[in-house]
Parts: structure tokens; C-alpha cells; sequence
């Protein structure tokens, strides 16, 4: 039986607008914080894979300082060793650092000390990989 006597007195099925603009302020802080958590977390994937292309180019640069005669090993040798581009990184600057040193104790040798350093063209933002250190046994 449908009741008749006052139609303002029955519910419509549905919602408000009131309770819509509630649902809604209460879900817009949880989107943001999903958001946020989401950009940190792509920003930190990023950040751990440029670092282990910088340690592989690291590891690669000292294979090849590692097969050069003595003598051959300097500052401008080493700046000349070409950095493989990643076009997943976009247009990075990088440029091999290296501190050169002769030791004469416990043997003869020079002290290599390598890291990578780049930045974002435009931006402050810069890493490093390394240093890693090896020897050169003088002959």
C-alpha cells in the first residue's frame, strides 16, 4: 500500500547533493596522498636506475683503464673514455671524475680513484656513483 497522506514525508531513493560533496571532501586528501606517494615512488625507481647505470658505466670504465699499459694512464686518458648515453634518462651531462696517484709502498703503482658524476641540463639537481679505487701495478 502506498501512503498518500503526505508525500513530503517519504525518502527518495538516492543521495543529496550534501552527501555527495561530503563523500567527496572526505576522498580528495586520500587521492592526493596515493598521488604523492606514487610520484615519491617513481621519483626513488628512477633514482636507483640511473645510479646502477652509473655503477655499470663505473665498471666498465675500469675494465678498460685496467687493460692499459702504465704509462698510458693519466687524467686526459680517462676523460677521454666515452659514457654510453641512456634515452631513458633524457639529456643528462656526464663527465668521469678521476684523482691520480703515484704510490711507491708497499709496491710501485699508481692509485686510481674513478666516479661519475651527472646532472639534469638545466637543473641543480646532480648524483655520483663511486668512487671506486684500483691499482695499477707499475712495471
Amino acid at each position: 500500500m502506498k501512503d498518500s497522506r503526505n508525500p513530503r514525508l517519504r525518502r527518495n531513493s538516492g543521495h543529496t547533493i550534501a552527501e555527495c560533496l561530503m563523500a567527496f571532501a572526505m576522498l580528495v586528501p586520500i587521492a592526493i596522498l596515493v598521488t604523492k606517494v606514487a610520484l615519491q615512488t617513481e621519483q626513488a625507481s628512477r633514482d636507483s636506475a640511473l645510479a646502477s647505470h652509473g655503477l655499470r658505466e663505473l665498471m666498465n670504465a675500469r675494465e678498460e683503464i685496467g687493460s692499459w699499459e702504465y704509462s698510458r694512464v693519466s687524467f686526459e686518458s680517462i676523460q677521454s673514455i666515452p659514457i654510453l648515453e641512456s634515452p631513458e634518462f633524457g639529456p643528462l651531462s656526464r663527465s668521469l671524475q678521476a684523482v691520480i696517484e703515484e704510490v711507491e709502498a708497499p709496491i710501485a703503482s699508481k692509485r686510481v680513484s674513478l666516479s661519475l658524476h651527472w646532472s639534469n641540463n638545466g637543473q641543480d639537481n646532480t648524483m655520483e656513483v663511486g668512487p671506486i679505487t684500483f691499482w695499477i701495478i707499475k712495471p
